[in-house]
């Protein structure tokens, strides 16, 4: 599984719970959360 396909994955997760989440936003999680 690449990176990009799972951040899109998350993405569409968030999508789905209502919460619009820029993807800046969600790359920068995504880098603090893969250290």
């Amino acid at each position: 599984m690449n990176d990009d396909k799972l951040k899109e994955e998350i993405f569409i997760v968030f999508k789905e719970l209502g919460w619009e989440i820029p993807k800046s936003i969600l790359d920068l999680l995504y880098n603090v959360h893969k250290k």
